[in-house]
């Protein structure tokens, strides 16, 4: 078991990701956003999150996409950082 601050493993996995790609995948992956189904999906189910009428299925698949949603930022926002760093040096 690998042991220390769980959000330093979390940022060294994303370095690591991110130092795979070329220049080409990092521009590409900072400009993803979501298929307009998906986007309409998560609309969908945020309002009736906001009305409270999820149903225990609705609100675990609405979970899933918020996480993975906020991983895939946080992947955007360390690519975009390494791409600054790149031009810069």
């Amino acid at each position: 078991m690998v042991e220390g601050n769980p959000t330093s493993l979390v940022d060294d996995l994303l370095d690591a990701v991110s130092a795979c790609l070329d220049r080409t995948s990092a521009e590409a992956l900072v400009r993803l956003r979501a298929p307009a189904p998906v986007q309409h999906r998560m609309e969908l189910l945020a309002d009736r999150c906001t009305e409270g009428l999820l149903t225990a299925e609705e609100r675990e698949e609405y979970e899933e996409l918020i996480q993975f949603g906020e991983f895939v930022s946080i992947l955007q926002a360390n690519v975009r950082r390494q791409l600054a760093a790149r031009q810069a040096g």
